[in-house]
């Protein structure tokens, strides 16, 4: 599990990446970068919320 610094790092980030992904002046091919980036933060803790036998 995370610690407490790695989520809030992580959570600055996916902010940044929307606020990127969301500027009128983003292209296509970036946002599908940032997109991807964002994905990979999303499968670290997507882990996490599995149900645990």
């Amino acid at each position: 599990m995370p610690d407490n610094d790695e989520v809030f790092d992580d959570a600055r980030e996916m902010g940044a990446l929307s606020n990127e992904y969301h500027d009128p002046n983003t292209s296509e091919e970036r946002q599908d970068e940032l997109a991807d980036a964002a994905g990979e933060i999303m499968k670290r803790y997507a882990e996490y919320r599995e149900p645990r036998e």
